[in-house]
């Protein structure tokens, strides 16, 4: 059984009743001292566990404020294909030998970032035309559902001057930078 829980909105602000109040122990318990300060019953929203919900505001009658929420629907199979493949988008960038992982788990198990903390070493390798393997990836036929097995879109390339000018190229795109207001200050 749930408490009774008495409150009042004050400029669109829900203010719960104290415990205490004036030198009056269990404030909270006296309904009619509560009603008498403008206080009224409050109704929380309904909420199951699992969901999700946005648009929280309050109902408010003479007798009690009532808590509303609008629950966010699950997404439909387009709108999770759609997510899915943002990101993958975000995950991955495309090269002429494949997509490449953003960010790479090493053999310890650590992560590193690809175009960060490999393009310069790749690229001085490819400079001095030594073969440097590399995982790359082939962008899924379908974000339908969950891939789950990723060694199947993978497979080796070697380095090449194109794909250095790629990496760095992507370097660019994603440190580009961010337009800033002109200043009114002189």
């Amino acid at each position: 059984m749930s408490e009774n829980r008495y409150a009042k909105l004050e400029n669109g602000v829900l203010i719960f009743a104290p415990k205490n109040k004036d030198n009056i122990f269990n404030y909270d318990l006296d309904i009619e001292a509560m009603i008498a300060d403008g206080y009224k019953q409050f109704v929380p929203a309904t909420i199951e566990p699992g969901k999700n919900y946005t648009n929280f505001r309050y109902k408010e009658t003479k007798t009690k404020i009532t808590e509303l929420c609008d629950e966010i629907p699950d997404p439909t199979p387009e709108e999770k294909a759609q997510q899915r493949e943002a990101q993958f988008d975000k995950e991955f960038f495309p090269t002429s030998l494949g997509y490449i992982r953003r960010i790479v788990t090493k053999a310890d198990g650590s992560k590193a970032d690809f175009l960060l903390d490999y393009v310069a070493l790749i690229a001085k390798a490819v400079e001095k035309n030594l073969p440097y393997p590399i995982k790359v990836y082939d962008r899924p036929e379908s974000f339908d559902e969950d891939i789950i097995d990723w060694e199947s879109l993978q497979h080796d390339a070697f380095a090449t001057d194109q794909f250095i000018n790629e990496c760095l190229a992507q370097v660019g795109n994603d440190f580009k930078p961010v337009p800033q207001e002109p200043s009114n200050e002189e």
